[in-house]
């Protein structure tokens, strides 16, 4: 054989065990904030790792009662802040969800109180 052929079959045969980068694994996790107050001002990481805003309302009984899915890749850094828009003693809570169990719990009671739950996503 040629010195061309031998060095397109080492070339071929070299091509086949070169080691890809392991793909990123996606992982669809649940926000969720409830409690006594009657509104809560949320903020949580997105799917593009920024931050998003939103005011939770009331549900019939007149409790916040909030909830998001959001697919984070792994590696990523969860977390939902939540702070009682109501006077008077209240209490708010922040959960963050995943694989059907909760994976971080904060609870926090007062005027105005704010509860934060944070973890990096596996």
């Amino acid at each position: 054989m040629g010195r061309q052929v031998i060095t397109g079959i080492l070339a071929l045969l070299l091509a086949g065990c070169v080691p890809t980068a392991p793909r990123a694994v996606s992982r669809t996790i649940t926000y969720r904030v409830t409690g006594t107050a009657v509104q809560a001002d949320i903020s949580y990481a997105n799917e593009t790792n920024g931050m998003d805003h939103v005011k939770g309302h009331p549900n019939p009984n007149g409790q916040v009662a909030w909830q998001k899915d959001v697919t984070l890749a792994s590696g990523s850094f969860a977390y939902v802040t939540a702070q009682s828009d109501t006077s008077g003693n209240t209490m708010i809570v922040a959960e963050i969800s995943y694989g059907g169990q909760i994976v971080q719990h904060s609870e926090s009671n007062g005027e105005y109180c704010v509860a934060t739950a944070s973890v990096r996503i596996d």
